[in-house]
């Protein structure tokens, strides 16, 4: 997914992330800096997720999470390499230290780094775009 929108959220602040009711599928939600705009990125069949943040940021509240870098990739090879990196809880058998992959299906990796480092791994994925009139 490279998109100009997608770009911008280089350099933006995650405001949110909003599971469904169900938990398979996060929404993210940005602000881009300095015009404000809202975007949020949907996130469809979440098979795996990594959040992580350091309790030593100075200002956490408002905004939460300044983001610096977003990367967003197809996985070609049925996500067995980036699932065993980020030690995906399921194994190709009892012993393994491979993890299981799903080479019939599509499968994209979202990477996001700066306040915060997180990395999905899931089936499908969108972004919406607020109006400029809508606030963030």
């Amino acid at each position: 997914m490279d998109s100009p929108e997608m770009r911008r959220l280089g350099d933006a602040y995650l405001d949110r992330l909003r599971w469904a009711d169900d938990g398979t599928c996060v929404t993210l939600e940005f602000t881009t800096f300095p015009d404000r705009q809202r975007i949020d990125l949907e996130i469809g069949q979440v098979i795996h997720i990594v959040f992580a943040r350091t309790l030593e940021e100075e200002n956490v509240e408002e905004p939460p999470y300044w983001v610096g870098e977003v990367g967003f990739d197809e996985l070609k090879d049925g996500g067995a390499e980036i699932l065993t990196r980020l030690n995906y809880g399921f194994r190709k058998a009892s012993e393994d230290k491979e993890a299981a992959a799903y080479p019939g299906t599509t499968l994209y990796h979202l990477h996001a780094e700066g306040a915060i480092v997180l990395d999905i791994v899931c089936t499908k994925a969108a972004l919406r775009v607020a109006r400029a009139d809508q606030k963030a």
